[in-house]
């Protein structure tokens, strides 16, 4: 007799993380599967990376969903809608942070181009443009500037290309974490109601 309940404390964590783990292959294999997920992930590197932070976010923040939901017996309405707020919101902390580093980084960019820009005309001699070799240098650091114009453009038009990317994937994975979390939420209540 007392045998039995000494090993139930061990089973359960076990068979706990075990369905955790499924949950969490599941919820990878068909973020995989979907067409428009995959498409936008495969366009860029960019959201290559935020697909795998996205993924990442989506394991902590179940797992650490799971053991909050793993210790009520018997959740109400308001702590459901609670604790989905809180998995979307951990979902999508991740790709805000990205984002944020990335324009940051990118007005960084656009600055020191700036800089650049400025000292180079200020070191052009003031009266080189009476003198013919003076004409020439002028005209090759305007050619030098236009070509650095240009490069800076594509540039912007680049990373705006990249963010609208990755808004777009940021569109698509809110609605399919929300889903995957109410279903997280409804296979763990189930399991804690068996329990009690």
């Amino acid at each position: 007799m007392k045998g039995g309940p000494q090993q139930q404390p061990q089973q359960q964590p076990q068979q706990q993380q075990q369905q955790q783990f499924e949950q969490l292959q599941t919820l990878q294999q068909w973020l995989q599967q979907q067409p428009a997920a995959a498409t936008a992930a495969a366009a860029t590197a960019a959201a290559a990376t935020a697909t795998a932070a996205a993924a990442t976010a989506a394991a902590t923040a179940t797992a650490a969903a799971a053991t909050t939901l793993a210790a009520c017996s018997s959740p109400d309405v308001q702590t459901q809608q609670q604790i989905n707020q809180q998995l979307v919101l951990l979902l999508l902390k991740p790709l805000l942070q990205q984002q944020q580093q990335q324009q940051q980084q990118q007005q960084q960019q656009v600055q020191q181009q700036q800089q650049q820009q400025q000292q180079q005309t200020a070191a052009s001699p003031p009266g080189a443009q009476d003198k013919p070799q003076g004409s020439l240098l002028l005209q090759q650091l305007q050619q030098l500037q236009q070509k650095r114009q240009q490069q800076h453009q594509q540039q912007q038009q680049q990373q705006h290309q990249q963010q609208q990317q990755q808004q777009q994937l940021m569109h698509l994975l809110l609605p399919l974490a929300a889903r995957q979390a109410v279903q997280l939420y409804g296979h763990l209540t189930i399991y804690t109601s068996t329990r009690s």
